[in-house]
């Protein structure tokens, strides 16, 4: 038995081991406006060359399980978002689809994709942020739904580029406070 494991230890890829992020969807029942939350979101694209290792993708989904962690701890709802930056949908889907569960999608339009407007090339901090593939950003919000569904500002807490900045961050906990 103890060969067996051995063996399958050193057949296996890393991502193999990695336990996989359960959307908040599979667990919420369908409720909305459940408070503050934290928002993970991740942008790659199918010609990402690092976004394609098994390590890295271990990590992505690490860091998904991380965050949903601290989130539950502190009283936080979490949802990670992916993103690709593909020009065709088709294969952006197919590649996020490669990359992990995720709450949300965005997908297509390349730089100009709703979420990267949105996140990356927001004006606060624009000179000053390196913005490439992969990266992950970290923010947070308050959901509710009292007389219609809102959210606030984000309030952003992290933010790695490239994928060696993304998995020191992953190694190190994931921290975002």
């Amino acid at each position: 038995m103890r060969v067996v494991l051995l063996l399958l230890v050193l057949v296996l890829p890393p991502a193999a081991f990695a336990q996989g992020y359960q959307p908040a969807y599979e667990t919420h029942g369908g409720a909305l406006g459940r408070g503050p939350e934290l928002v993970l979101v991740y942008f790659g694209m199918t010609e990402c060359v690092p976004c394609h290792d098994p390590d890295f993708k271990a990590d992505l989904e690490r860091a998904k399980g991380l965050l949903a962690e601290q989130a539950a701890a502190t009283g936080r709802g979490f949802a990670a978002v992916g993103v690709a930056m593909d020009w065709d949908v088709a294969e952006g889907f197919a590649f996020l689809q490669g990359s992990g569960r995720f709450d949300e999608v965005a997908i297509g339009r390349n730089w100009e994709n709703a979420a990267a407007l949105t996140h990356l090339w927001r004006p606060d901090g624009l000179e000053s942020r390196q913005i490439a593939i992969p990266s992950v950003l970290v923010y947070e919000r308050e959901v509710t739904s009292a007389a219609s569904i809102a959210a606030t500002a984000p309030t952003y807490r992290f933010e790695a580029v490239g994928a060696d900045a993304i998995r020191a961050w992953v190694a190190a906990g994931a921290p975002v406070e």
